[in-house]
């Protein structure tokens, strides 16, 4: 293997691990995501009026 063969197959293998390495921190960000928009869906439960009923 001559030193440009080298140097081009080193290249894609750094190439490969960036990408690499921005699908993980951007899978780890849709989680992070999902984790906080599953806490505050921002929905209001409404529960029926018990008026007078309450016996406490």
């Amino acid at each position: 293997m001559s030193e440009d063969e080298f140097d081009h197959l080193a290249g894609e293998i750094m190439i490969s691990m960036g990408v690499a390495a921005m699908r993980k921190a951007e899978g780890q960000a849709l989680r992070r995501q999902a984790i906080r928009g599953s806490d505050r869906t921002g929905k209001v439960i409404v529960f029926p009026d018990r008026g007078t009923q309450d016996s406490r």
